[in-house]
């Protein structure tokens, strides 16, 4: 076995029996790995969807607004400045 060659490429060998390009390997190679990347998108981020709502999405940005009362009191001294 050279050194030069790749386990992919040993694969090809013994699957068609003859030497393969390298475009078929790097082509196989690729779709492999789309694959590999697609199903773990599948498995950690596809499910659980969170329902998105303009109320979750502003209180997530801007934080809770909790309503001020001023009294009289505060008001005229607010109303000084």
């Amino acid at each position: 076995m050279p050194a030069n060659d790749g386990l992919l490429t040993l694969f090809f060998k013994k699957l068609t029996g003859r030497k393969t390009s390298f475009g078929l390997e790097i082509t196989v190679a690729v779709l492999v790995k789309f694959l590999l990347l697609g199903g773990l998108w599948w498995l950690f981020f596809a499910g659980n969807k969170q329902p998105v709502d303009e109320a979750v999405i502003a209180d997530k940005i801007f934080g809770t607004q909790d309503q001020v009362i001023i009294s009289k009191e505060h008001r005229n001294i607010l109303n000084d400045y």
